[in-house]
């Protein structure tokens, strides 16, 4: 069984490319892995929520606040998580870890409120209607991240979509320019980029 643990410790400062598609590999093998070991379960497997926490921690390493965003050079990076908490229980083993001289504050919400809005959101399945309309009303400079094609369409920045054994990323550009976030190329670059008409259709 794969482990999150097995991963080759990415040292905060600039990243680096080479090593992020390696993870990207490693998460697709890991699901992989959680398929075969969990087909009978209609839960998602551990190794799912794994496989996309190590991700939203290499998400944070390739992503830019704009200027202003923290009160002070040492302030965490916060980190909400929206719904199931089998994935927070995943990604909250990376509390407290360091990057650029930030430490990650993780923490599982009920409520997504407009004030005092997070680094990075993180919403879990099928998007509900308190989803949908903090996409629609939000202009915080928060990194959203979603599980669907419809998240990004519909204003979120990045989903991590399961499509059977592998995951696959996508991206809209014009959400993140739109609250500021600069995502690094290389990022970009691992990504389907959606962005969404006035019919709503994708393009």
């Amino acid at each position: 069984m794969f482990n999150v643990q097995h991963m080759p410790n990415i040292a905060p400062g600039k990243p680096n490319p080479g090593l992020f598609v390696l993870v990207m590999a490693w998460a697709c093998v890991t699901l992989f892995a959680g398929q075969i070991l969990s087909a009978e379960d209609a839960k998602p497997p551990v190794e799912e929520f794994e496989a996309k926490a190590v991700l939203v921690y290499h998400f944070a390493k390739f992503t830019s606040w704009p200027e202003g965003t923290f009160k002070t050079d040492s302030s965490p990076i916060s980190i909400s998580v929206y719904g199931d908490k089998g994935f927070y229980d995943a990604l909250k083993k990376y509390q407290g870890r360091v990057i650029n001289g930030r430490a990650l504050d993780i923490h599982h919400i009920k409520i997504i409120a407009q004030e005092s809005p997070p680094q990075i959101l993180y919403t879990t399945g099928t998007m509900d209607a308190t989803v949908s309309y903090y996409l629609k009303n939000q202009s915080s400079p928060t990194l959203t991240i979603g599980e669907t094609v419809d998240f990004v369409k519909q204003g979120g920045i990045l989903s991590i979509v399961r499509d059977k054994e592998h995951l696959t990323l996508f991206s809209n550009l014009k959400a993140a320019v739109e609250t500021k976030l600069y995502l690094n190329n290389n990022l970009v670059k691992l990504t389907k980029q959606v962005s969404s008409g006035p019919d709503g259709k994708m393009k």
